[in-house]
């Protein structure tokens, strides 16, 4: 709390007042803010790049080991570094990884509630802020682990004390302006487009200003690049993981990349666009029609905002796009939040340009009710499942890979071993392109051939194998499981031999009878209602272990509960899910009898009204042996 107590009074212009019912709304926004930046915070698993961020900062890795890897990353180093501490102290989770996303997004309210106001005023700092709590791109990158909802933050401070630095000349200004750009600089590198544009800005405005002057604004802004280059000397010899990039997973932005980007921004929501679109036709026309001298641009919040808003924004798109065009791609949308303060406060001095309050009030809300409904109901942010499910899938391959058999990753391999970690598993995982690796196993000569049962993984849009390898991989194989999740898979499969790994698989074509289905060339036996029995199957003796594999539809907002039989006796209640759901038990055979299971469907429903209807699906039982 003293910390927060800090942030928020050294930031406050002492110089202007806040009124009453001013602390009241940012109270509000802030509560907000935190509310929607903080719920369902780790309700999606962690995507591609977030589990990159947990191995760099994993907290088993010593420190020294730790500065040669991140060097070689083309991120710096402050949210990493910012991460591994927390790692090392508290705790290794997504959880944990994404706080400091989710604090950062809340103190970004803050912040441009103080640019805004900065600029003119309580009422533009206010919208601005509200925008911002509403805001789609900044409640994603709050709920993300990596570092970009921080860049927004430390770019909004950076030119909050820039801004105040160009007006004042104060000595503290051109510190905390020197340690917010810094700060920008070790979170993105794009914070160098930030700082040329800032340069820009400043010889501008070094023209416009008095004569006596001059001299200390030269003194002031030399400490805040001092600050800058002196904190920023010891990572200089770690630039070279950047400079040297030849190439690039990024691809040459369209022409059209603003107008891309700019929808991207605000969620892709259309509904928003006339409102945003008229909010910033409205701010520059009013730009052009103030007629304001460049000589008194530090008095006129229009021209001074207009100024410092075009150059940060064309700069930061510019130099990179040049870049792109002439050396290796690197502009690409979320890389380019570093602007997006600045056109969230233009939308907003637009709206309160609006001359009739009554107008200007029903606008605003308007927006925010939009922006709402975009979030919650269109885009069901908090309830829909939108990020590559490695979590789901891994969980499930640790369950039902107890020998640990060989598992073909071709994306991922590398990332996923965060989630391989946190289950204890120490996959033997076979990296290269899946189709290759198919044909090596069904190769004679080859090290990978007739391996006995594997694995393909798959995950951050990689395809799985196409419909003629697999008819052909299943010459030989059987594919006793088919996971899929979002943007995420896993394929089990089983050679027709003997496996020797003692694993007994009853699959969907065992089906015997029952109210059921099964569809030669699928997966999957549909069990509509009541029961349905498996043929058969001979066991020695042994312990066995049970695992069932099913998934369900809902209807009335319930899923199928299934009881598990085998022999006739009731070993397991299964509660299904809309995905792949295990049900384990274990299995003493003293007599080597055969095992004929069967299962029964205990709370079938049905809605009819909303197209629903509570079906069980069954992959396959697996029968492992013990002992």
């Amino acid at each position: 709390m003293m910390l927060l107590y800090y942030y928020f009074y050294v930031h406050m212009d002492q110089n202007k007042t806040i009124d009453k019912k001013t602390i009241l709304y940012i109270a509000i926004l802030l509560i907000t803010a935190a509310f929607t930046r903080f719920w369902h915070l780790d309700y999606q698993s962690l995507w591609l790049d977030e589990m990159h961020t947990m191995l760099f900062a994993d907290p088993t890795i010593s420190w020294k080991d730790y500065w040669s890897i991140i060097g070689a990353d083309v991120h710096p180093p402050l949210h990493y570094t910012l991460l591994k501490a927390i790692f090392s102290t508290i705790g290794y989770n997504s959880l944990l990884a994404r706080i400091p996303s989710a604090i950062a997004g809340v103190l970004s309210v803050w912040a441009i509630f103080l640019l805004g106001r900065e600029i003119l005023n309580n009422k533009l700092g206010l919208i601005a802020a509200l925008i911002t709590t509403v805001n789609y791109y900044n409640i994603y990158f709050s709920q993300e682990a990596r570092n970009y909802m921080l860049a927004f933050l430390f770019v909004t401070l950076s030119f909050l004390f820039f801004i105040r630095l160009l007006k004042t000349l104060k000595l503290s200004h051109s510190i905390f302006y020197g340690i917010y750009t810094l700060l920008l600089l070790y979170c993105h590198y794009y914070a160098v487009f930030v700082i040329l544009s800032q340069v820009v800005i400043g010889i501008l405005f070094f023209l416009a200003e008095e004569k006596e002057q001059r001299a200390v604004f030269i003194k002031r802004f030399l400490l805040s690049a001092v600050i800058v280059v002196v904190g920023f000397l010891p990572w200089v010899p770690f630039l070279s993981s950047v400079t040297e990039v030849k190439s690039s997973w990024i691809p040459l932005a369209p022409d059209s990349f603003m107008f891309e980007y700019f929808n991207e921004y605000f969620g892709y929501a259309n509904l928003l666009m006339p409102i945003l679109f008229i909010a910033l036709v409205a701010y520059v026309l009013s730009v052009y029609n103030n007629g304001a001298s460049f000589k008194n641009v530090k008095k006129d919040p229009l021209t001074l905002s207009f100024i410092v808003f075009t150059l940060w924004i064309i700069i930061s798109y510019l130099l990179p796009y040049l870049r792109s065009l002439t050396a290796v791609p690197m502009l690409y949308g979320r890389y380019t939040m570093i602007v997006l303060p600045a056109l969230i406060i233009a939308i907003a001095y637009g709206l309160l340009l609006i001359k009739n309050s009554a107008a200007r009030i029903i606008t605003v809300i308007v927006f925010v009710l939009l922006s709402v409904v975009d979030i919650g109901m269109v885009k069901a942010y908090y309830t829909r499942v939108s990020k590559s499910q490695f979590r789901e899938m891994v969980g499930y391959v640790c369950a039902n890979n107890p020998d640990n058999l060989p598992i073909i990753d071709e994306v991922s391999y590398i990332q996923q071993q965060y989630y391989f970690k946190k289950n204890g598993a120490a996959p033997n995982i076979i990296p290269g392109s899946k189709n290759d690796l198919v044909d090596s196993i069904l190769t004679p000569g080859t090290s990978l051939y007739n391996t006995k049962a594997f694995w393909i993984i798959g995950g951050h849009h990689d395809n799985q194998l196409s419909d003629d390898k697999r008819h052909l991989l299943e010459t030989n194989y059987v594919r006793v499981s088919n996971a899929e999740y979002y943007d995420a898979w896993a394929e089990l499969y089983l050679s027709k031999s003997d496996t020797g790994l003692g694993i007994t698989y009853i699959l969907p074509q065992d089906f015997d009878s029952g109210n059921g289905t099964y569809t030669p060339g699928t997966d999957v036996v549909a069990l509509w209602g009541g029961n349905i029995k498996f043929k058969p199957k001979a066991m020695p003796e042994g312990k066995y272990r049970a695992i069932v594999c099913a998934r369900g539809t809902i209807a009335k907002d319930a899923y199928p509960t299934l009881d598990i039989f085998l022999n006739g006796q009731k070993m397991a209640r299964m509660y299904t899910t809309p995905g792949r759901t295990i049900a384990t038990f274990d299995w003493n055979n003293t007599t080597g009898s055969n095992a004929t299971f069967s299962i029964a469907h205990t709370n079938d429903d049905a809605w009819p009204a909303k197209n629903e209807d509570r079906n069980a699906f069954i992959y396959y039982i697996m029968l492992k042996r013990l002992n």
